[in-house]
This record gives C-alpha cells, structure tokens and sequence, in this order.
C-alpha cells in the first residue's frame, strides 16, 4: 500500500522534528522549512494528499501561502491543516479568504491531529 503523502511547513526545526516523530512511518514525508521551500519543492511536481502548515512565518505568511495555493489550478484541491502557536488563531483563520479543512493552535494533541488527517484523507478518497 502507497503512504499518503503529507507537506509540513513550519520554520520551528523542533516542530518539524516532532511532527516527524508523530507521523514517520504511516505517511511520506516531506518537511520544509517555509512557504518559499515549500512552494518550490511544489513547482518541481511534488503533489501531497494534505498540506500542515504555520501560519506565522517569514517572507511569507501562511494566510499568503493558502491563499496562494486556492487560488492555483494545480493544488487547490489540496486539504490544508493548520498548526500554528498564534494565540488568538480563530482570529487569523478568519482572516484567510478560503476554507481551511482544520486548524489546531500549539501544544496541540497528536492524536487529535492524527484523527483529523485520517478523517480528511477518508473524506477526500470519496469525493
């Protein structure tokens, strides 16, 4: 059986080594550093089953990344989670102007996490 591939995005290193920790194993990983990192390694014909990413983070914010990506012919259908330590998170999650599929602010629970991909995954396998 061929491992969902799942993009995380985030500029926190310890981030990305935790997510790894949670995940490894059950999906094909790619950890990129940012939204410039990310939409690069996208450009070069990489297409994940979910997108996790920060909303907080340089040269890029994520609303600008999201944003970018629903507005793309080629990754809109893409569910997008977001991870993101913003304390007031309902606020910037509303200020993105496309649907988001989930959003969980840091610490977050990873089997919460876990069950919300799994969900997302099975819902996106039927349509």
């Amino acid at each position: 059986m061929e491992l969902k591939k799942i993009l995380v995005i985030d500029t926190e290193i310890h981030m990305l080594n935790l997510l790894g920790v949670i995940l490894k194993g059950r999906y094909d990983l790619s950890m990129q550093s940012g939204p410039v990192e990310a939409m690069q390694w996208l450009h070069k014909g990489n297409m994940p089953d979910i997108i996790i990413s920060e909303i907080n983070m340089p040269y890029m914010s994520g609303s600008e990344l999201i944003s970018n990506l629903k507005i793309s012919g080629l990754y809109r259908h893409i569910p997008i989670i977001v991870l993101s330590g913003i304390k007031d998170l309902s606020t910037q999650i509303s200020a993105i102007p496309f649907k988001v599929d989930a959003y969980f602010s840091k610490p977050f629970n990873p089997l919460d996490l876990e069950m919300a991909m799994s969900n997302i995954l099975a819902s996106h396998a039927v349509n």
